[in-house]
């Protein structure tokens, strides 16, 4: 005899065949068919305020339900085991209910940095039931991976010099890859689980191939972190477009989409009251020396994410602000 779950599963998947633009629901819910996961310390907490404030019918997860310290961005499911084990059912519960027939598309999202855990895509694969899996979409932002290592260090490992920082991680992972019989300049690098986080999370040709070959390439968009900062307007508009919202039409948010449309940067808007909070911490200065060992670290991931957008596998990948993703250099997606 069919459960409650599995009746609800069978009703949001029969709206879903039936329905041309429809809400992915289960069990009353909005399951977040948008995911933007990542990077960890690429400006995703401020790309998340910017959609949810930008696009028509995009939310959130519900207030008061988000995971400790994260507000509306972070639900911390599909990384959190303990938390993964409640079920989808639960996982659901967390966003806001479905709207009422007629109301139009609703989508929502979640934005756990889920990039740089390796298996994670595995996990999102099994929760999304397959005649949903077509609305899902990923988004990864990122940024040069030496900035955001020492943007990872001013967060989480503040209270140890910056250098000592960098020097116990590249030799931690040079150990990791060493013990796993893996060459530290092979995208494989990605995978071995005893590489460390603050220096997985900059292995980004690691993290697009593992999303990249668990969905499609067309499902994934990649972001420029300073391409954002620069050109928000083309990137929120780029978003919406491959999400299928459009940018949103109510008064009180119409003054910030014209200050982005007349040019203003993402830079110039962190003081303006209707943008995101302006990250104000203060990294600790790190000497040229440890900047030249990450950078001779990173340069064979770098080089090997350009290669990897130029072949035919990426060629639907969607990317912003510069298209297509082949046209992409190191300097204009990674530069400094």
């Amino acid at each position: 005899m069919p459960t409650p779950s599995s009746r609800a599963l069978a009703f949001a998947l029969c709206m879903a065949s039936a329905t041309a633009e429809p809400s992915a629901c289960l069990a009353g819910h909005l399951l977040p068919t948008v995911l933007l996961v990542g990077g960890q310390k690429c400006g995703s907490t401020s790309l998340h305020v910017d959609l949810t404030r930008s696009l028509e019918h995009l939310v959130h997860v519900s207030p008061g339900k988000g995971f400790s310290g994260t507000g509306n961005k972070e639900v911390a499911y599909y990384n959190h085991d303990a938390r993964y084990a409640k079920g989808r059912a639960w996982y659901t519960s967390l966003f806001p209910e479905c709207p009422w027939p007629g109301h139009g598309r609703t989508v929502a999202i979640d934005s756990t940095p889920l990039a740089h855990m390796h298996g994670t895509s595995a996990r999102v694969y099994e929760t999304i039931p397959p005649l949903l899996r077509p609305q899902l979409r990923l988004i990864l932002i990122v940024r040069n991976p030496v900035d955001r290592l020492r943007s990872y260090h001013g967060h989480f490992k503040n209270s140890e010099p910056v250098d000592n920082f960098v020097t116990t991680m590249l030799t931690n992972t040079s150990r990791c890859a060493r013990k796993q019989g893996i060459n530290p300049r092979s995208i494989g690098l990605f995978g071995a689980l005893c590489v460390p986080e603050s220096v997985r999370g900059g292995l980004y040709a690691g993290q697009l191939a593992e999303w990249v070959g668990a969905f499609s390439a067309e499902q994934v968009a990649l972001v420029s972190f300073h391409g954002y900062l620069d050109r928000p307007h083309r990137v929120l508009s780029d978003l919406g477009e491959f999400i299928g919202l459009p940018l949103i039409t109510h008064r009180n948010r119409l003054r910030m989409l014209a200050k982005l449309k007349q040019g203003w940067t993402r830079r110039e808007l962190t003081a303006w009251p209707h943008a995101a909070r302006k990250n104000t911490r203060e990294n600790a200065p790190m000497s040229q020396s440890s900047r030249d060992a990450l950078e001779a670290f990173y340069e064979p991931h770098n080089a090997w994410l350009i290669h990897m957008l130029k072949l035919p596998k990426y060629a639907n990948l969607v990317s912003s602000p510069v298209a297509p993703a082949s046209a992409f250099t190191l300097d204009s997606l990674l530069s400094k």
